[in-house]
């Protein structure tokens, strides 16, 4: 049996988990049952949200609430037209983390967080550099 302790880091506190593990926003397969199973799990579970209409981001942030109790966060694309008001109805819903799959501009990011959220940026792949340079 693993000491649960043992596993608990600074981030567990941050974004109140119980394990140090990011179930990310995966495009066509992070939808609320998934992360609701993750955090419902200890894991922060993500819901992505690139692919969603703003209703349906309202729908899936309902249905994760309904489905567990425990921290969750959602991911969104900086560059979408209606982020910032993505962020606000995530703020008003208790979300407690927004994870942006590009860079977010530097005022998403101050209003995630004057919002009490967690900000967390994801790499999806490295950028190899050409050859010889």
């Amino acid at each position: 049996m693993t000491d649960r302790a043992a596993l608990r880091t600074p981030f567990c506190d941050l974004v109140g988990t119980d394990w140090p593990i990011v179930q990310t926003g995966m495009g066509w397969v992070a939808y609320p049952p998934l992360a609701a199973a993750a955090s419902g799990a200890g894991a922060l579970g993500i819901v992505a949200s690139a692919m969603m209409t703003f209703d349906d981001l309202v729908k899936a942030i309902a249905e994760v609430q309904a489905a567990t109790d425990r921290p969750f966060g959602v991911n969104l694309r900086a560059d979408a037209p209606d982020a910032s008001e993505r962020i606000a109805l995530m703020a008003r819903e208790g979300v407690r983390v927004v994870s942006f799959a590009q860079a977010p501009r530097p005022e998403l990011i101050a209003q995630a967080k004057e919002s009490g959220m967690v900000v967390v940026c994801s790499i999806g792949a490295r950028r190899l550099r050409p050859p010889g340079r």
